[in-house]
């Protein structure tokens, strides 16, 4: 993770659809993927990065900006009886629009069965290497 989290730092925020991290060319779609790696991590640090502390957060309990919506989830405890993982994401990009495309599994913690599944899809907007705009359906 300590890798990991050295090549973000070195991540030039300059603007443009394409960035130089290190001497390679990062991507938007390089950006969202490497968002959503920390956020399966549970690394907040890192996904704050990525995601603009103003950034607008769509998602089914309503909008917050992209600092209160990380902030929500480092002090989320989490289900009871679930662990909730992200299984065949899919990243793909549709002009200026990120689209990411996954499963959600639920587990029961007691005995790590699979209690079900359900279709997670996010609309990701990236400006100068920084995500403004996150939809989550």
């Amino acid at each position: 993770m300590i890798l990991w989290r050295s090549r973000l730092s070195n991540l030039n925020l300059d603007g443009g659809r394409q960035r130089r991290d290190g001497g390679r060319t990062v991507r938007d779609i390089e950006i969202a993927q490497r968002y959503f790696e920390a956020m399966n991590a549970r690394d907040f640090d890192a996904a704050a990065v990525l995601l603009a502390a103003d950034a607008e957060v769509v998602t089914p309990d309503g909008t917050k900006t992209g600092a209160e919506f990380l902030s929500s989830l480092r002090d989320w405890p989490g289900l009871d009886n679930l662990d909730i993982s992200i299984r065949d994401r899919v990243i793909r990009q549709d002009g200026e629009l990120i689209v990411s495309q996954a499963t959600r599994v639920f587990t029961w913690k007691e005995s790590g069965d699979v209690a079900y599944e359900q279709q997670a899809e996010a609309h990701l907007n990236v400006n100068s290497g920084r995500i403004v705009r996150l939809e989550i359906q």
